[in-house]
């Protein structure tokens, strides 16, 4: 790499995680905000610069208040782990422009099938990370508090 950077981003709060993506000849990159919990897109220019191409799109309300942690890309989707509420995001990828928008689905949590682990004072463990292959997304829990054992869940991906 060069010895200085080509560009920065300023004022993201928090940056945790980024994704990239190219979509009609064009590479964007979307970047994770640990702070409120959302994706900010970006076009990444031949000459290395990044311009915006869209707001930052905060995650539903369900897991606004909890950190994204990792943020992972399966065609025009992108999923980002919820830390503190141990559940899935999702946000659409335009693939004319770049910018993204909120689906409401959130996957995981306490949905009734899985409890999430929680600390001995109610917090939440959350969600590690996660990867994807033949439309499965796989997603890495922490240990429980007392096994030391991470589990790994597995979820359909939807085209929803």
């Amino acid at each position: 790499p060069s010895v200085k950077p080509t560009d920065v981003l300023p004022g993201i709060n928090w940056f945790t995680a980024f994704e990239m993506a190219e979509f009609n000849n064009q590479t964007f990159i979307y970047v994770e905000s640990l702070n409120d919990a959302s994706v900010a897109p970006y076009r990444l220019e031949t000459n290395g610069t990044l311009t915006s191409v869209g707001p930052a799109v905060v995650g539903p309300s369900e897991g606004a208040a909890a950190a994204l942690l990792r943020l992972y890309r399966v065609r025009n989707y992108l999923y980002g782990t919820n830390f503190g509420t141990s559940t899935i995001s999702s946000w659409k990828i335009n693939e004319t422009d770049g910018s993204v928008s909120l689906l409401e689905k959130v996957a995981g949590g306490d949905d009734g099938n899985r409890t999430v682990k929680k600390n001995d004072d109610g917090t939440t463990c959350g969600l590690l990370d996660m990867i994807a292959s033949d439309g499965i997304l796989y997603v890495l829990e922490p240990p429980d508090y007392f096994s030391f054992y991470n589990e790994i869940s597995s979820f359909v991906i939807e085209d929803d």
